[in-house]
């Protein structure tokens, strides 16, 4: 019995726990929304009971699909620009020294490339006009690596978001027909005791709430991409197990 009371006042700090968070998001929601006529209240009391199911994109794969990183880039406020350029100081180099200065930017680091030609070391001196094609050219791989970084970072995070909300559901759907075996069984006189019960109980809660955090973790990684897509950075965070409230 000691058990089972120490077990319901945990249940009961984690319950006031999770009134007091789902408090502190709606105030924030109610913050960024800015509409002084609109109560926290009322909001709260408008949002939906649960989350919508999540939406789906093709198959989820190792790396995210050109199709999606060419997306980003035509989305991004400078690629137009930089890409018109890249063009442009292409076309005013021999093939020769084209191909020189491409060899030359596969084999810098991004963080190389963010320094300008001026800083690197090179055996052969350049042209004014060639050191700032090359300047051009060095903009434009930098913000193409860091795009296609971005994209496959995002949409492997979303992938991985929408295994781990799969997962879980399942692991409690088995929770739950577990749960209906073990009361029938102990409705028959059988051998489910009441704590056999309660721990049933207490596992498929557990269950709920690894689900539904997943399910969360799946909606910020699909927000994620969907910014980074259109031509945001990307602001997703890092995924934690789905036992992790």
């Amino acid at each position: 019995y000691v058990e089972q009371e120490v077990l319901h006042q945990q249940a009961l700090a984690e319950y006031a726990l999770a009134q007091h968070q789902a408090h502190s998001a709606v105030l924030a929601l109610w913050e960024q929304l800015h509409q002084p006529q609109l109560a926290p209240q009322t909001l709260a009391a408008s949002l939906p009971f649960k989350l919508p199911e999540l939406p789906r994109w093709s198959a989820p794969m190792p790396s995210a699909p050109a199709e999606l990183i060419a997306m980003a880039q035509t989305q991004h406020p400078n690629w137009p620009s930089l890409q018109a350029h890249a063009l442009q100081a292409k076309r005013a180099l021999s093939a020769r020294q084209l191909q020189q200065l491409e060899t030359v930017l596969t084999t810098l680091s991004q963080s190389d490339l963010s320094t300008g030609p001026a800083q690197w070391p090179r055996e052969v001196p350049l042209s004014h006009s060639a050191e700032q094609a090359l300047n051009t050219l060095a903009q434009h791989a930098q913000l193409d690596r860091h795009l296609t970084a971005s994209v496959n970072r995002a949409w492997h995070r979303w992938s991985t978001a929408q295994k781990l909300a799969n997962t879980t559901m399942a692991e409690l759907q088995r929770h739950h027909i577990e749960l209906e075996e073990a009361a029938v069984q102990h409705y028959n006189g059988m051998l489910k005791s009441t704590w056999d019960l309660l721990a049933s109980t207490r596992a498929r809660i557990e269950a709920v709430k690894a689900t539904l955090n997943a399910q969360q973790q799946a909606w910020l990684a699909h927000i994620a991409l969907r910014g980074v897509l259109a031509g945001l950075p990307d602001a997703g965070d890092g995924l934690s197990s789905a036992t992790n409230a």
